[in-house]
């Protein structure tokens, strides 16, 4: 589509999910951490279907979203 972007570790897409709902909920950012979410699921899909590990990416990213929906923090088990 004329855009690059770089394409991170599914890991990753852990740890930015949560992450920025954290920051989101703890400074009453709603906005933000909609469309960061919003844009992070959207680039989560494209660089699946273009790396074939999309049900990967997706696991990670509705774990990052219960647990910054729950406030869990620390490192990822």
């Amino acid at each position: 589509m004329g855009r690059s972007y770089s394409i991170s570790k599914p890991l990753r897409n852990y740890y930015q999910v949560r992450n920025a709902i954290l920051v989101g909920k703890e400074n009453g950012w709603i906005y933000y951490t909609f469309r960061t979410v919003t844009l992070r699921f959207i680039q989560i899909c494209l660089s699946g279907v273009y790396e074939k590990n999309l049900l990967a990416r997706v696991a990670y990213f509705y774990r990052g979203l219960l647990h910054g929906l729950t406030g869990k923090t620390g490192k990822y088990l």
